[in-house]
This record gives structure tokens, C-alpha cells and sequence, in this order.
């Protein structure tokens, strides 16, 4: 596998914001696809990320050294889970999410890096 998903992802945390924790963590140019699905009630993201990384080894790599973390700010309410996502691949988590990517109205894009 090569994307994963990250549960309890801080509630203010944006996409910018994820691809500099990514960044930080040793991981800068190593993914392809980021992700993190808002919820427009609460104007918050809904706790969750997917990132799809260039090759399995990267995706496990960043599991083994970011999962029990915390992201963003030290006081982050949780610590983070890092599991496989249900879609994967770069190609597969386009074509999921292309009509979220075209609707010129949609707030929360995904971040395609390709």
C-alpha cells in the first residue's frame, strides 16, 4: 500500500499546514496526493488526512515514525493513527475524488502534487 490515512488529525489543521508536517518529518517530495475532508457545518476538517505516498517502503516509513504523534502544535488534543487507506494508489485517489477536484464551488480540494 501506499496511502494511508491518519485519524484524529487536529480539528484547525488545513492542507498547507499537513504538507508542512509531512515536510518536517522527512518526508518533502515523497508524496503525491493530500487530503483532508472538511466538514462545511463545523468549518473544521472531520479529523481525517489521506496522503499517498511515492513508493509502499515511503508509506511505511512515515507510518512506523509519525503513527502515536502529535501533529501540529504540541498540545494536540490526540495522538494520531496511521492505517492503510480503503483507496490506494495515486491514480485511484484521483478519480475518487474528480468531481470534487472540478466542481469550481467545492471548498475542500484535494492537494494533487503530479
Amino acid at each position: 500500500w501506499t496511502t494511508l490515512m491518519i485519524r484524529h488529525v487536529p480539528p484547525k489543521m488545513t492542507q498547507r499546514q499537513l504538507v508542512r508536517e509531512l515536510c518536517a518529518f522527512g518526508f518533502e517530495g515523497r508524496f503525491d496526493f493530500v487530503y483532508i475532508p472538511l466538514d462545511s457545518r463545523r468549518r473544521a476538517n472531520r479529523g481525517i488526512a489521506f496522503v499517498n505516498f511515492v513508493d509502499s517502503q515511503v508509506a511505511k516509513d512515515f507510518a512506523s515514525r509519525v503513527d502515536g504523534r502529535h501533529l501540529g502544535h504540541p498540545s494536540a488534543q490526540r495522538e494520531v493513527e496511521i492505517v492503510p487507506a480503503d483507496v490506494q494508489g495515486f491514480e485511484q485517489n484521483v478519480e475518487r475524488h474528480l468531481d470534487t477536484l472540478c466542481n469550481p464551488a467545492e471548498i475542500s480540494k484535494p492537494l494533487v502534487l503530479k
